[in-house]
C-alpha cells in the first residue's frame, strides 16, 4: 500500500497552515476513517484525502531520525480503530506570504517538497570501529578531540592514550565517545572539582569541596536525607515524606534549537526527580531564561545564532508543551535580557518533587540484577548532547551540533513516571537513574560503577534501523530511564510497566567483577574496567585571577519628569509583567497550589514564592523563592551572589516561609573558565558558602555549566555570569500565608531592613539611564536573619496584610506591584531613609528589604520594634501612587498609566509581529 495523505485545516478559511497526517501501509478507505473519526474536529476543522497541495505552500516537517512525538499518538489512535499502520507522522503547511525569499526553519526540520516514498528511516548497522590513537602525536589528538566533538583537552586525551597504550590495543569508537561522556564537563562538573592556584602561586581547595563542607555543617539543622550524592537533594517534610528539589540547564541546546532545547530542559529536571533514591514525583516547575534584546535586527544576529524574540518565543513553547502535558504546575517564568545573551542563551529549570522517606536513599544495584530500560526508545537525536554542552559555541555549532538536540514526548515520559511510581511502592526497584547526558554510557557506568555492569545492544528497542553501536550506547534520547530490578521480580515489574503502557525491556546485568562489558551481535563494543572510567579522569589544575571592574562612580541626573522615569523602569524587561506568559501554563494541575503566582483584586499581581500543600488533606506547605540577576555578578560576583542568596531568601520570608529548616540549590552558569572567569567564580563560591553562615542553611543540590562563551574567528562574547539561587522550605500551615496585593485603604506602608541608598550598581533604573556604575548595593548580613525572621513572626501574628521583598525595580516597582494588586494608590514619604538624592531610595535594590501593609504605625513599630524599619506611609482609594520627600511631593503617578507601562512590554514580545 502507499503513503496515504491527510490534510487538514480550519473551515473558516483564515487558517494559513494545515497539519499534514501521513500513514504508510493502510488503505485510502481507512485513511478516511481516521480523518473523520480521529483527526478532524467537525465543527471547526475541514480534512481532506491524498489532495495535492497548493502552489503558494510550504511543507515543513521533522528531519529523518528526529522523533516526533506525534507519531506515537497517530499509532495507538489507529490501532484502537482496528488499523494497522507500519508508521506514521505528521508535518505543517504553510501558506507563503508574498515577499518571502528563503524560508527559515530550525536546526532539525527540513522542507517537504514531495511525498516521500517511505516513513522508515532505515539504513545499515555500522561496524564497530577501531579509533588509531596510540601513536598520534600531540597535535593529533587535539585533531581527534574536535572531529568527534569529545571536548577533551590534550591532557585527558593523553591519559586515554597511555591506558589503551597499556592494554597493548587500540580502543573502539564506543570507549573512546564513553570515554568522553563520562568526563565531559557536564558530567564530570571538572572545573569545580579542579584544583586552583591564585596569582600568587597559593593553591586554594576545589569549589565543590569548599561547597560541600561549608553545606555539611548545617544538614542535621535542616533535616537533609539527601544532598550532593543523588539526582536531586532533600530534606524531611512531614508525615514520614521528604521534599526534593534539583535545577537544570541546557544552553547549548536551545541556542542550537530553542523548542526541542526546552523540552528536553524540561524533560530532563523533571527525570532527575524521578530517579532520586527510589523514585520521586514531581509536583513543581520554575522556568528562568536569560536571552538577548527581543528587537535585535535580523543583521546583527551573530553567525550560527538565532534571532533572541524567536529564542524566546520557540523556547517557551518548547516549556509550556512539555510541562502542561505531564501535568506539573509551573509557578514561574522569570526573564533577563541583556545584548551579550544574544548568541548564547541560558536556559534553566528548578524543580521539586516529593517522596517517601523510606524510598529516598540512593539505591544500589547489586550483582545479578537485571538491567531495565524503561520508556522511549534509542534514536540519533541526542548524540553527543553531554560534551558539545560543555564547549564553547562557535558560528558552526548548530550545524555540526544540530543532532545533540531531540525533540520530547511529554506522554511518553509521564507513562513511564506513573509506572515507575507503582513499581517503586510495589518494592520493584533496587536501583534507578535517569537515561540522561551521555545516555546508557552515563548511566549504567554510574549506577554499575563499584559492581559492574553487561550489556547486550541488540535487546535495545531502536527507534530505527541504521545506528552505529556506539550511537546506541551514548544517545540521549528522551524519556528513558535504567532500572536495577531483581531477576525474581522481573515478571511483575514488567506487568506493572505495561499497564501504564510505558514499555520494559531488559538489556544486561549487572555482573560484580567491576568492568564495563559492551556487546552487539556477539562483538565486543566496550570493555574497560569501570575504575578507570570513574577515577582515571586527571584532576584539573586551574589558574585564576582576581580583576575587579573598572571603577565607575557615574550617577544619572535627577529625574525632569518622575513619572516618565518610573514607567520607564516598569517597563524594563528586566521586571515587565510575565503574566503573558505564565498564563499559558497550568498553575493549578495536582490541586496542591496553596498560593497562586498572581493575586489580587485582578489577581495580576505577582507573588514572591510559591505556596504547595503537598500531601492532600493535611495543612503542610512548602515553600520555594530564587533570584538570579547576572549583571550584578559580572560587576561584582561576590556582592552579586549575595545578593541571589539573600533576595531568594527575602522572597521566601515574604509570603510566610520560614528561613529556618530551609534548604538551596545552585545552578551556576558562567562563561568558559579562563583565569580572570574562574577568579569570578572562586570569589562568587566564597560568597555562597559565607551565606551559608550567615542563613545556617545548606546547599543540598545543583549544576554547573561552564560553557557560555561565543567564540567567532577573533570575536569573542562572554554571558554575564549566572547565579539563579533556589531556597525551598517548610511551614507547618499554608493559611499562614500571605500575598502582595494591598488589601485595604488607609493602611500602613512599613519598609522593614536597612537599604543600601548609596549603591545601585546594576540596578534597574541605572540600566534606563545608561549609566554602569559598578557599586553594587551590598546585603546587611550581620541583621539579614533578625529581619528575616521578624517578618516571618509578623506574618504568624496573622497582622501582616500584605508583604513584597524589595527587588529588582526598587521600592518604587514593589510599591506599585502591590497597589497593582489592591487596584488602589498609596502615599508615601522617603525622607527618613536617608538617601542623599530621592531617587537612589525609590529605585534602590537592596535585599533584604520588604514592604508590608500593615492595620496602623503602632502595631507595625510593635511587630518590628527588634530590627530597623521606617513608616513609609498610607494606601489609599485613589488610583495614584504620591510620593514625598520631607512633605514635599516628588509627584503623582497614575495606578493605571504606570500598570499600562508594566504589563504592555511583554505583551508585545510575545506578539506575531
Amino acid at each position: 500500500m502507499s503513503i496515504q495523505e491527510i490534510r487538514v485545516a480550519n473551515k473558516n478559511g483564515s487558517g494559513d497552515r494545515a497539519t499534514v497526517y501521513r500513514f504508510e501501509g493502510i488503505s485510502e478507505e481507512e485513511a478516511q476513517q481516521l480523518a473523520d473519526q480521529v483527526l478532524t474536529d467537525p465543527i471547526t476543522q475541514q480534512s481532506s484525502v491524498n489532495t495535492s497541495r497548493g502552489a503558494a505552500t510550504l511543507e515543513v516537517g521533522y528531519k529523518p531520525g528526529v522523533m516526533n512525538p506525534v507519531s506515537d499518538s497517530l499509532m495507538l489512535s489507529a490501532l484502537i480503530l482496528g488499523i494497522h499502520p507500519d508508521a506514521a507522522t505528521s508535518s505543517k503547511e504553510y501558506r507563503i506570504i508574498e515577499g518571502i525569499e528563503k524560508p527559515t526553519v530550525s536546526q532539525v526540520e527540513t522542507i517537504i517538497w514531495q511525498t516521500p516514498e517511505t516513513l522508515f528511516v532505515s539504513g545499515n548497522v555500522g561496524k564497530v570501529e577501531q579509533v588509531p590513537i596510540s601513536l598520534l602525536n600531540d597535535a593529533e589528538l587535539e585533531q581527534l578531540s574536535y572531529t568527534r566533538r569529545l571536548f577533551l583537552n590534550l591532557i585527558e586525551m593523553k591519559v586515554i592514550q597511555r591506558y589503551f597504550q597499556s592494554q597493548n590495543r587500540e580502543p573502539t569508537d564506543a570507549e573512546v565517545e564513553t570515554l568522553a561522556q563520562t568526563w565531559s564537563e557536564h558530567c564530570g562538573h571538572k572545573t569545580f572539582k579542579a584544583k586552583l592556584i591564585g596569582e600568587s602561586g597559593q593553591e586554594k581547595d576545589p569549589l565543590m569541596t569548599r561547597l560541600k563542607r561549608t553545606a555539611e555543617k548545617y544538614f542535621e539543622r535542616v533535616g537533609v536525607v539527601s544532598a550532593f550524592k543523588d539526582n536531586a537533594g532533600g530534606f524531611r517534610f512531614y508525615d514520614g515524606q521528604v521534599i526534593i528539589a534539583k535545577g537544570e540547564t541546557h544552553n547549548s541546546p536551545v541556542a542550537v534549537e530553542p523548542y526541542g532545547g526546552a523540552m528536553t530542559k524540561n524533560g530532563g529536571v523533571y527525570r532527575d526527580i524521578a530517579g532520586c533514591g527510589l523514585g520521586g514525583e514531581n509536583i513543581l516547575a520554575l522556568m528562568v531564561n536569560c536571552f538577548g534584546e527581543p528587537d535585535t535586527k535580523p543583521e546583527d544576529v551573530f553567525p550560527g545564532s538565532l534571532q533572541p524574540k524567536y529564542l524566546l518565543k520557540e523556547n517557551f513553547r518548547g516549556e509550556r508543551e512539555y510541562g502542561n502535558p505531564m501535568g506539573i504546575p509551573t509557578h514561574a517564568t522569570s526573564l533577563h535580557f541583556h545584548p551579550d545573551f544574544g548568541p548564547k542563551p541560558t536556559s534553566m529549570g528548578v524543580v521539586l518533587g516529593i517522596i517517601p522517606e523510606e524510598k529516598s536513599q540512593k539505591g544500589q544495584a547489586r550483582s545479578g540484577d537485571y538491567i531495565v530500560t524503561v520508556g522511549g526508545k534509542t534514536g540519533k537525536d541526542g548524540i553527543h548532547g553531554a560534551t558539545f554542552s560543555s564547549g564553547a559555541m562557535s558560528e558552526v555549532t548548530s550545524a555540526i551540533d544540530a543532532t545533540a538536540v531531540q525533540i520530547g514526548n511529554p506522554i511518553e515520559e509521564k507513562r513511564a513516571f506513573d509506572a515507575l511510581i507503582a513499581c517503586r511502592d510495589a518494592g520493584l526497584i533496587h536501583a534507578i537513574t535517569d537515561c540522561g547526558a551521555g545516555g546508557y554510557s552515563s548511566a549504567i557506568g554510574e549506577m554499575g560503577e563499584h559492581i559492574g555492569a553487561s550489556v547486550n545492544l541488540n535487546r535495545i528497542p531502536l527507534k530505527y534501523n541504521g545506528m552505529a553501536p556506539w550511537e546506541m550506547w551514548i544517545s540521549e534520547s528522551q524519556e528513558r530511564m535504567v532500572v536495577a530490578v531483581i531477576p525474581d521480580k522481573w515478571n511483575a515489574f514488567k506487568r506493572m510497566c505495561d499497564a501504564y503502557e510505558s514499555p520494559a525491556t531488559v538489556i544486561g546485568q549487572f555482573t560484580g567483577d567491576r568492568q564495563l562489558r559492551v556487546s552487539y551481535k556477539n562483538t565486543s563494543v566496550v570493555d574497560m574496567p569501570m575504575d578507570f572510567l570513574h577515577n582515571g579522569l586527571p584532576q584539573r589544575e586551574m589558574h585564576m585571577q582576581h580583576i575587579p571592574i573598572p571603577e565607575n562612580n557615574d550617577l544619572p541626573p535627577l529625574p525632569s519628569n518622575w513619572t516618565e522615569t518610573y514607567k520607564r523602569v516598569l517597563g524594563h524587561l528586566n521586571v515587565a509583567s510575565t503574566e503573558e506568559m505564565l498564563r499559558q501554563f497550568d498553575t493549578t494541575v495536582q490541586g496542591r497550589t496553596a498560593l497562586h503566582p498572581f493575586s489580587g483584586v485582578f489577581q495580576d499581581a505577582p507573588n514572591d514564592a510559591s505556596v504547595l500543600a503537598p500531601i492532600y488533606g493535611k495543612p503542610y506547605g512548602v515553600v520555594t523563592a530564587h533570584a538570579v540577576n547576572p549583571l550584578l555578578n559580572r560587576l561584582d560576583p561576590s556582592r552579586g551572589t549575595k545578593w541571589a542568596v539573600a533576595m531568594a531568601a527575602s522572597k521566601l520570608t515574604a509570603v510566610g516561609g520560614n528561613i529556618r529548616g530551609a534548604a538551596m540549590i545552585d545552578n551556576f552558569v558562567w562563561p568558559k573558565p579562563n583565569p580572570k572567569f574562574l577568579g569570578d567564580l572562586d570569589s562568587s563560591i566564597d560568597a555562597l558558602c559565607g551565606m551559608m553562615d550567615v542563613l545556617q542553611i545548606p546547599c543540598v543540590s545543583g549544576k554547573d555549566s561552564l560553557s557560555s562563551t561565543y567564540i567567532n574567528g577573533e570575536i569573542e562574547i562572554n554571558i554575564p555570569p549566572v547565579l539563579n539561587m533556589t531556597i525551598f522550605g517548610k511551614i507547618p500551615d499554608v493559611e499562614k500565608t500571605v500575598s502582595c496585593d494591598i488589601k485595604e485603604p488607609g493602611s500602613t506602608l512599613v519598609l522593614v531592613g536597612s537599604p543600601d541608598v548609596v549603591n545601585l550598581g546594576g540596578s534597574i533604573y541605572f540600566q534606563t539611564q545608561g549609566i554602569e556604575n559598578s557599586h553594587v548595593s551590598d546585603v546587611h548580613t550581620s541583621e539579614l536573619p533578625q529581619v528575616l525572621a521578624s517578618i516571618h513572626g509578623a506574618i504568624q501574628t496573622g497582622n501582616v496584610k500584605a508583604c513584597k521583598a524589595v527587588g529588582e525595580g526598587g521600592l518604587a516597582t514593589m510599591l506599585a506591584q502591590m497597589c497593582f494588586g489592591g487596584d488602589c494608590g498609596a502615599t508615601v514619604d522617603i525622607a527618613e531613609l536617608g538617601a542623599i538624592r530621592p531617587d537612589l531610595t525609590l529605585f534602590n535594590e537592596t535585599a533584604g528589604t520588604f514592604i508590608v501593609e500593615i492595620a496602623n504605625d503602632q502595631l507595625a513599630d510593635a511587630l518590628f520594634a527588634r530590627v530597623p524599619h521606617v513608616i513609609l506611609g498610607k494606601t489609599i482609594q485613589d488610583k495614584t501612587i504620591h510620593v514625598c520627600d520631607d512633605d514635599r511631593e516628588l509627584f503623582a503617578a497614575d495606578l493605571y498609566e504606570l500598570k499600562d507601562a508594566w504589563q504592555r512590554p511583554m505583551k508585545e514580545v510575545l506578539s506575531n509581529d
